[in-house]
């Protein structure tokens, strides 16, 4: 949980910026670690390091929409135009990462991962938008920039993870990840 930086504003704005699923669950642990003691918390799965309270059901498991079943992907970022510096360097940064890695499933999704950014007359305004295609996508691995790719995965040790999520947080304005199918 101190990776969300111990429940201050900040990260509760990253969480709504973000909307990352891998991170609802350790945000519904904390949610419910502050609920008022006289309301029981609601059953879940806990966060990762955490046992299950005895007796407490599991909850279903949210699906992440950044790990694909499609053949092929898309990812729509929109990000503040006074912070595209920052997105693409956080970018290339994990793009680098992925491409050098000896992990099979991550190199993969390096090299199949193709970054545009949109220009001219639609980029116009206090908003950019990149455009991230998978062809083929990874099956195996998300496309979340969570902790799972920056930190679990072992690209990055986790101080340089926590640095490049902030870096990357406060550039967000929304994401839409896209599941493709090939039209004959």
């Amino acid at each position: 949980m101190a990776f969300l930086g111990g429940g201050s504003a900040w990260s509760r704005r990253t969480m709504m910026i973000l909307g990352f699923t891998a991170l609802t669950v350790p945000v519904a642990a904390r949610a419910a670690q502050q609920a008022p003691a006289q309301t029981p918390a609601p059953a879940q799965t806990p966060a990762p390091g955490q046992t299950p309270a005895p007796g407490a059901a599991a909850a279903a498991p949210v699906a992440d929409p950044f790990k694909f079943a499609s053949d092929s992907a898309a990812i729509i970022w929109t990000v503040k135009s006074d912070k595209t510096a920052d997105f693409e360097s956080v970018w290339g940064v994990i793009k680098t990462r992925l491409t050098a890695s000896d992990k099979p499933d991550l190199k993969a999704l390096g090299d199949t991962l193709k970054i545009y950014k949109v220009t001219g007359a639609a980029a116009a305004g206090a908003e950019t938008t990149y455009l991230f295609v998978g062809d083929p996508v990874s099956k195996t691995v998300s496309y979340n920039p969570s902790p799972f790719l920056l930190f679990d995965s072992g690209l990055f040790m986790r101080p340089e993870a926590d640095e490049l999520f902030k870096k990357l947080a406060d550039t967000i304005v929304r994401i839409n990840p896209l599941p493709l199918s090939n039209v004959k």
